[in-house]
């Protein structure tokens, strides 16, 4: 089976997906940072399935779980959480990818403001 991990990546995503935070000046910065780094986050993530990684790939949807959300992604939180269970409750690979794929299209769409 040939998993194409994003076949759009060339496209900008049509719709951002905004921090509840973009209009806190206390934490704006740091979800700046949080959405700068989404690129390699999601192709740490992309990595790690393709590899096979199990293990690397429930960690990282575990550490977008709990990070995802404190930044003012709560979208991306509960579908980093979906992704966590499906790989930690074994489901075939074709699941994984589908909840791989959920999380890492709203990851890509993520904004500061």
């Amino acid at each position: 089976m040939e998993f194409n991990i994003n076949p759009n990546h060339q496209q900008q995503p049509t719709n951002r997906l905004v921090s509840t935070y973009s209009g806190d000046p206390e934490i704006h910065d740091l979800v700046v940072e949080f959405v700068r780094e989404m690129p390699h986050r999601v192709r740490l993530a992309n990595e790690a399935f393709m590899r096979g990684d199990r293990l690397r790939l429930q960690f990282w949807a575990h550490q977008m779980h709990g990070g995802a959300g404190g930044y003012g992604f709560l979208e991306i939180s509960k579908k980093a959480a979906i992704l966590e269970n499906t790989i930690s409750t074994n489901q075939p690979l074709e699941n994984v990818f589908q909840a791989l794929l959920v999380v890492t299209n709203l990851c890509e769409r993520a904004s500061a403001n």
